[in-house]
Parts: C-alpha cells; structure tokens; sequence
C-alpha cells in the first residue's frame, strides 16, 4: 500500500492526513499536539524514528509503526506494529484499538 493508498484509507475512517518527510517536522507538530495519532514508518532511519516515537510518546499521542521486518525502535516493543504487505482492514483494526 501507498502512501495514497493509506491516506485515502484513513480519510474513509473520518480522518484528516498530514505526512510528514522529516521527523523535525512532525517532532515540532508532536509539541503543539497537533496530532490524535502516529503513523509511522520504521527501518533503516533509527535515529529518526526513536526521536519521533518519543516525542509522541511524551505527548501522550498513540503510535503505531508500519514495518516489513518487525523492526522498532529500543524501548518501544509495546506500540502496536502493522507488518508491510498491510491491507486497510489491517489499519482499521488497529487504529480502532489505539484510539478507544
């Protein structure tokens, strides 16, 4: 799935999308809690992605990670993980547990 795949996903579960290309800057939209969740890609930018997944974590901002390889980031083993091939049932389900 693409990122327009899942855009256009979640925007059939009643939700608005904003991607981000570098963690700076979803890091400075994390502080002023603009946003009800995380979806985020893992693997390959470690550093990226710890900072990003403990800024939402410090916000109190559900975080989900989208990986191939089951990869994340130290510390962060309790954050639900969709493993790529995903469908949009997948991302359903799981945003379903994350924001009751």
């Amino acid at each position: 799935m693409i990122a327009l795949d899942l855009e256009q996903t979640l925007a059939d579960l009643g939700f608005e999308t904003t991607f981000f290309a570098q963690a700076e800057q979803l890091v400075a939209a994390l502080a002023e809690r603009c946003a009800s969740a995380v979806l985020m890609n893992v693997g390959g930018q470690e550093d990226a992605a710890l900072r990003t997944a403990q800024a939402a974590r410090q916000n109190g901002t559900p975080l989900v990670f989208f990986t191939a390889a089951n990869d994340r980031p130290i510390g962060f083993d309790d954050v639900p993980t969709i493993r790529k091939p995903y469908s949009s049932d997948d991302v359903a389900r799981v945003l379903v547990s994350v924001m009751a």
